[in-house]
């Protein structure tokens, strides 16, 4: 899933070992 924070940055959400990790980019 990508979302657009506020600050109009792409942050990609990725669940790995049952954990989400927040990547930005």
């Amino acid at each position: 899933m990508q979302n657009l924070n506020p600050a109009g940055r792409k942050i990609s959400e990725v669940t790995i070992g049952g954990r989400t990790w927040e990547i930005w980019r």
